[in-house]
């Protein structure tokens, strides 16, 4: 056993294992410094330690002169190459949480002063800060919520309005796309022009006039879920699937849904020319309502499925405060282009029949100057109307989709979604019912943990310390006083 006095006169007694560690004295609250064996026949009575110290009087060692010299030379080993510096050089053991021993602090009474705390790893004094006390008052409550202000497009998709779209036609990269698709019209007739001597021309034209039809497709696809601003090249990337065959069959498949039962009873066999009249009327109507949101889901949804009729009715829900806008450039543009498409066509193959037949005195009426006149006219318009219809669809596509409630769209959220600009972020007709202008309760106040408890964390996580570096320090190498390792 270990015993010493502390400054106050207070004795201490401690386990020869302890010489070296910290204790705090319990009548002063000091912390002290048990000494070694060797430092305990130096310490006077009052616990300091005496200066006239027995070790100047023992006797001189004969080896202490050599020995001395060989600790302090500059070289890390001695004469034999074994290491004789054995001091740590990477970082101490204390900076990785091991050697540092908890201190058992004495509780603080209320009939005497605190007792000093001292910093476990440095030894230094932890003196008082004044830390201003919390007031235990509840939260006042919150103020009643304010109906939100009506959100438009314009502030996240500036370029959503059918007259910035209009004007971005005339930029150059897309004046430059509706110049090469001007250029393959020409090489189209040019084809089926030749083609009437040529069957291989006529081919070419065919798989020509695909990827022209395509082309369109591209355009609501690239300015709607891949969120373009701008025209796509013609034929994209050469993709048979998804840049050419892909887009012209959900064209096809838009026109043969639209405008399909019209053609059956235009070939069926009602006996009344003027019933069948108005069924095909009537049906062309429907078709013509339903268009555009048919062709929106062909080209973007990826999959039939949303054909069926409540779908498609979600489709024009979703999006109708911009619907009507929707069917009246479809008038304006889809029926002229293919409609002149379709007659130049014919016109080239009826004027080459006619050029034929007046070598052989087969009469076939050749097309007038004015038929010219409109298709070519026709074709023209179309096919810049095309672009512009195609690239609205994208933005509507890009605004309202997830309102259209497609099969195979995953879940989104209805709160991010911007309607362009001079229409609001939900229909009227949808929108939620008000929030209450009732003040919301004040909140509860967090139950603060008391000092003892922060305490009783304290020493379990120290003990938790010390036993990781108790295990620490037993895997530790040992080494003789030579420095030679055992």
């Amino acid at each position: 056993m270990i015993q010493f006095t502390c400054k106050c006169g207070n004795p201490l007694t401690a386990a020869d294992d302890q010489a070296g560690a910290d204790l705090q004295c319990p009548a002063c609250g000091r912390l002290n410094s048990v000494p070694t064996l060797t430092d305990l026949a130096a310490m006077a009575d009052d616990g300091t330690y005496k200066i006239e110290a027995p070790y100047a009087q023992r006797a001189e060692d004969a080896n202490r002169a050599e020995e001395l010299k060989r600790i302090f030379r500059k070289s890390r080993v001695d004469e034999y190459g074994r290491e004789i510096d054995l001091r740590s050089h990477s970082e101490p053991l204390d900076y990785q949480g091991v050697g540092v021993d908890p201190l058992d602090l004495v509780p603080e009474g209320h009939d005497r002063p605190a007792a000093p705390k001292y910093d476990p790893e440095t030894g230094e004094l932890i003196r008082a800060v004044e830390v201003r006390p919390d007031p235990q008052t509840p939260r006042p409550a919150l103020p009643p919520l304010k109906r939100p202000k009506q959100r438009y497009a314009i502030h996240r998709l500036p370029r959503v309005t059918p007259l910035v779209v209009w004007a971005n036609m005339f930029r150059p990269t897309n004046l430059v796309v509706i110049l090469m698709l001007l250029i393959a019209h020409a090489v189209y007739f040019t084809g089926i022009f030749i083609g009437s001597f040529m069957w291989f021309a006529l081919v070419l034209a065919c798989i020509l006039g695909l990827g022209i039809l395509g082309h369109f497709g591209n355009v609501i696809d690239e300015t709607g879920p891949a969120n373009q601003d701008e025209l796509p090249r013609p034929l994209r990337n050469l993709n048979w699937h998804e840049d050419l065959w892909g887009p012209f069959k959900a064209t096809l498949v838009s026109a043969m849904l639209c405008y399909g039962p019209s053609l059956l009873v235009y070939y069926s066999l009602l006996p009344n020319p003027l019933m069948r009249m108005i069924c095909i009327g009537m049906f062309a109507v429907l078709g013509t309502l339903i268009a555009p949101a048919v062709l929106l889901i062909t080209q973007t949804s990826g999959t039939i499925v949303n054909l069926r009729p409540d779908r498609i009715w979600n489709t024009i829900r979703g999006c109708m405060p911009v619907y009507p806008m929707l069917v009246v450039l479809y008038v304006l543009s889809v029926p002229a282009y293919f409609g002149g498409f379709v007659f130049l066509s014919i016109y080239i193959r009826r004027y080459v029949k006619w050029t034929l037949s007046s070598m052989t005195m087969m009469r076939i009426t050749p097309p007038t100057s004015f038929q010219w006149t409109v298709a070519i006219v026709a074709v023209l318009a179309g096919m810049w109307m095309i672009n512009y219809y195609g690239w609205i669809l994208g933005q509507v596509y890009r605004v309202y989709h997830s309102y259209f409630q497609w099969a195979y769209q995953g879940s989104l959220q209805q709160d991010e979604l911007i309607d362009p600009q001079g229409f609001p972020v939900m229909p009227s007709g949808r929108r939620k019912a008000a929030v209450s202008n009732a003040p919301l309760p004040a909140l509860p106040v967090e139950e603060t943990r008391t000092r003892e408890e922060r305490l009783a964390d304290v020493r379990k996580s120290d003990q938790q310390r010390k036993k990781e570096s108790d295990e620490m320090l037993k895997n530790l190498p040992n080494y003789d006083a030579r420095g030679n390792r055992f």
